[in-house]
């Protein structure tokens, strides 16, 4: 099992600081959410240049809430982004975008909301590398963890043992050995690492290597 520190949950007045905390870890995690595709707005694409530049040592992952993904693509790739997902609801064609983001060699992900099921994106897994399961609402801070999720990583574990799995949304240090238990490689944590005493304590505490396609 793998986090992945998201910096939405971080406290918005110090970003950098809050970074530094974590920084050894050496990956983050950043949601775009654009105000349409969901209610909240979090990073442009010229804040996330800015965090790049100052901390260039870190592998950065891209989870693209957004109304119009494809537009994000590029600009994120030229930046040095490694792994971007995009959300199956509100694109047409999940499978052009997949191959505009294999065209600059990214680790291409897949993310469906709660109410999504999984079935609906069998037809793209042999384009994908990974698939990002929401496991609760997303832009409502607080909301609880949703285990149907669990049986969405049984099936996606039946369908192709191989694929890399990550689970986001109301995630907490207790949960982490029932994930594993289901077959999730990765998870997406925000407050529970932030808000922490000591995130990068924590991280280390409750990580294993990172998976061998993010190196």
């Amino acid at each position: 099992m793998f986090i992945l520190p998201s910096l939405a949950a971080a406290n918005p007045l110090c970003y950098q600081s809050e970074i530094e905390k974590i920084k050894p870890y050496g990956v983050l995690h950043i949601d775009i959410e654009d105000g349409v595709f969901v209610p909240n707005i979090t990073f442009g694409l010229k804040t996330i240049q800015k965090v790049i530049n100052t901390f260039p040592e870190l592998l950065y992952d891209v989870h693209l809430m957004v109304d119009r993904p494809s537009e994000y693509i590029d600009p994120l790739a030229d930046m040095g982004v490694r792994a971007i997902s995009f959300h199956l609801e509100n694109v047409m064609y999940p499978r052009r975008i997949l191959a505009q983001m294999k065209k600059h060699q990214l680790i291409c992900g897949m993310a469906i909301n709660p109410k999504t099921e999984v079935e609906s994106l069998y037809y793209c897994l042999p384009e994908l590398d990974y698939v990002l399961l929401m496991s609760c609402e997303p832009d409502l801070w607080g909301e609880a963890f949703l285990p149907n999720v669990l049986g969405k990583v049984k099936k996606l574990r039946q369908v192709n043992p191989s694929l890399l799995v990550i689970v986001d949304g109301g995630i907490k240090a207790e949960l982490l050995k029932l994930l594993e238990e289901v077959g999730v490689d990765m998870v997406i944590m925000g407050r529970a690492v932030f808000q922490a005493k000591e995130p990068l304590s924590l991280l280390r505490e409750h990580c294993s290597g990172l998976p061998a396609l993010w190196r």
